[in-house]
């Protein structure tokens, strides 16, 4: 017997004997499921370094379970069959109990129906298609916002406040729904459709493209010649990008834009844009919202994370970074803690036995899951989207007014011809 197999023989007699689960003495392992390649890796990385600050800040502080430190066997899926092929490589080979992940809505969907036949938690901090929580799955938590809150938000507040800004009655002003096809803006862009209808504003336009589009010139035409005043528009990933792009060089005028996340959200999209990001709303992620919204320890958390983020990218974290950090915070210091052990039922209960009031979580939310056998199980009810907007480069918060750290700018939006 060489010396290590010796050594963990005795661990493990050394554990049976003072009845220890032999894994406790090891690192707590734990799955990641990102796309960190291909092209939705800027919001993939994004989302995984909030992940892991998490761990980092966790471990710092003296782990879980006694000291025990957390390690993450990473899995990178920049499409849903790399999930499907991941999350069966950290179940059946790696032997994941639990996993967070995964910035993507289509990835998120495919990920937790393997994680699901093989009785194992899927921890989804960002995926927000409603019909991620809506299969009746038993091991799925969602801690963030879903289409509803997002899209819906966004026609929300183009009616609460964009009538009034540009002094335009909701049944004269003229909207258009703009979204990408996949999985993410399907839903979000129904969600936008739909309750724009409800609310009773003018909408001209209701249009789907394709993500991986090498030209969205038709569409952005079609837009043009409808003269919208306001733009709903749901994007991924760099589609964000071409299509404010391609606005710019066709001359696209609109009074204002609230996009939905994704692509529009992320520091990618002010990098590429310039000033030409600036004003544009994001019915967004919760991010750097108002300090005395804020429990003590929150707050804390908050100040460590963007300091930490800033760190290591250079620059302040966006709704996609702080959905992982706060929503992976609530695994690591409230649900792990009560479960003792990575036992998929016992995290189970731990979770949903969780009754955080708003404000809990770092970028403001409070926790409290739908129970599984209910409508939308396994979602957090009490996550909410919140107005960002484009301000000199940094997405900042400008509702609802409790949360909000900036006033709106630039409403109506410039021309382009007047713009730098």
């Amino acid at each position: 017997m060489t010396r290590s197999a010796h050594y963990l023989s005795l661990l493990l007699v050394a554990c049976l004997a003072f009845g220890m689960d032999p894994a406790m003495a090891q690192d707590v392992r734990i799955g990641t499921i990102f796309p960190m390649t291909g092209n939705m890796a800027f919001g993939g990385n994004e989302g995984f370094t909030g992940t892991e600050i998490a761990r980092e800040i966790v471990n710092e502080r003296g782990g879980i379970w006694g000291g025990k430190k957390i390690v993450f066997v990473t899995a990178d899926a920049p499409d849903q069959t790399a999930a499907t092929n991941e999350m069966n490589r950290l179940i059946s080979h790696e032997n994941i109990k639990l996993v967070v992940g995964s910035y993507s809505s289509a990835i998120a969907f495919t990920a937790s129906a393997v994680a699901e036949r093989n009785k194992v938690v899927f921890w989804e901090n960002h995926g927000v298609a409603d019909t991620i929580a809506r299969r009746g799955f038993k091991y799925l938590f969602k801690s963030n916002v879903n289409a509803t809150g997002t899209g819906g938000g966004a026609a929300a507040f183009a009616a609460s406040y964009l009538t009034k800004a540009l002094n335009i009655g909701s049944k004269e002003i003229r909207v258009a729904v703009a979204w990408e096809d996949g999985t993410y803006g399907a839903s979000v862009g129904k969600a936008a459709f739909e309750k724009a209808r409800e609310l009773g504003l003018n909408v001209v336009a209701n249009e789907g493209y394709s993500a991986k589009a090498a030209d969205l010139s038709p569409l952005i035409l079609k837009l043009k010649s409808l003269n919208p005043d306001v733009l709903l528009v749901a994007g991924i990933g760099q589609d964000a990008v071409l299509f404010w792009s391609q606005a710019k060089r066709l001359d696209l005028n609109v009074k204002a834009v609230v996009a939905t996340s994704g692509g529009w959200g992320v520091p990618d999209f002010a990098k590429n844009l310039g000033e030409g990001a600036n004003g544009v709303f994001s019915s967004d992620f919760p991010t750097e919202v108002n300090p005395s919204a804020l429990t003590p320890h929150a707050r804390e958390l908050a100040q460590e994370f963007i300091k930490r983020f800033q760190a290591k990218k250079g620059t302040r974290p966006t709704g996609n970074a702080w959905l992982a950090f706060a929503g992976t915070m609530v695994l690591f210091e409230e649900v792990l803690p009560k479960a003792g052990s990575l036992d998929a039922d016992k995290i189970r209960a731990a979770a949903l036995a969780l009754d955080l009031p708003m404000g809990s979580m770092a970028n403001g939310c409070g926790v409290k899951f739908i129970a599984h056998d209910q409508f939308d199980g396994g979602k957090n009810e009490r996550a909410f989207a919140i107005t960002g907007q484009w301000q000199d480069g940094v997405m900042r918060v400008v509702g609802p007014e409790n949360l909000a750290t900036n006033k709106p700018i630039l409403v109506p939006l410039p021309k382009w011809s007047d713009r730098k």
